[in-house]
Order: structure tokens, then sequence, then C-alpha cells
């Protein structure tokens, strides 16, 4: 169990606008200055987390599938198949923070619970100048068959 959680709880989050998520993260960072933040290598994870180092001036290691502390640094090893995979590469990041990883779904176990209370939650804001790049006017649920293949009209934007 964590020591403490912290929640924002604002409209503009609803939407994953990589963008307004690490503008939180990076306000977060300047205020608490962790040692290291890990970001699930999901899809978003894999958008949001290269923008937050680009904005923070530190490094990032995508994919991890080990990950350990050097007890004589306090360094964080970043562990990932190189090559295609023939070859792992361990990572640091001795001059800048936070030390910024990726990790690949499903390759840790969960940890056993802590006896421990209740962790502290804090409420933490977003800046209100702070709005996404995309505005997300209505949504409609496309039919059971539908396929792209079947479109009279195919926008495709990247």
């Amino acid at each position: 169990m964590p020591d403490e959680v912290l929640v924002c709880r604002d409209d503009r989050l609803r939407q994953n606008d990589a963008g307004v998520y690490a503008r939180l993260i990076c306000d977060l960072v300047a205020e608490r200055k962790p040692e290291a933040i890990l970001y699930g290598a999901t899809p978003f994870g894999r958008e949001l987390a290269p923008g937050v180092a680009v904005r923070l001036r530190t490094g990032l290691t995508a994919d991890c599938t080990v990950l350990e502390m050097d007890p004589e640094t306090g360094l964080l090893q970043q562990t990932r198949p190189a090559f295609g995979g023939n070859l792992m590469a361990t990572i640091v990041c001795p001059n800048h923070r936070p030390q910024m990883a990726t990790v690949r779904p499903g390759i840790f176990p969960a940890p056993a619970p802590r006896e421990a209370g209740e962790p502290n939650v804090t409420d933490v804001l977003l800046d209100a100048a702070v709005y996404g790049r995309v505005h997300v006017l209505s949504r409609e649920k496309a039919g059971e068959a539908a396929s792209i293949t079947d479109a009279e009209a195919l926008v495709v934007v990247g």
C-alpha cells in the first residue's frame, strides 16, 4: 500500500490528452522533486512519457522488463531488450531527475499487501490555464458490424 495517493479530479482529464496530463505531471515534479517516475508501457503511457521527459529535460527508458535500485549510487537501473531482443541493455540516468521509464504490463508480480493503515489522500489541482488541444464535441458508437471498408468517407490524421 502506498504512503500517499495524489488525486486530481478535473473534467479536463476525462480525455487521454497527453499535453494536459504532461502539464499536471510536470507541475507535480516541480513541487515534489521525485527521484523516479514509472509509466505503464500502454499506448497512452508511450505517448505521455516522452512528452514529460522532453519538458523536464531528463531521460526516458522505454519498455523496461527489469527495474532495480543500485544500493551504492541510488540510481534506478532500467533494463530493456535491445537489438531485436537478442541483448539486454541496462540504462541509468545519473545526471538528470527524475529518472523515468515505461514498464511493460504484466512483467512484475503484484506485491504482497503491507500491514499498514490507509494512505494519506492528497487532492491536487490542475492549473486553470491548462487546456487540451482537442475538444470532443460529440461521440457516436459505431454499429456492431461497422467496418472502415463500408465507410463512405474515411478521415485519417497522424
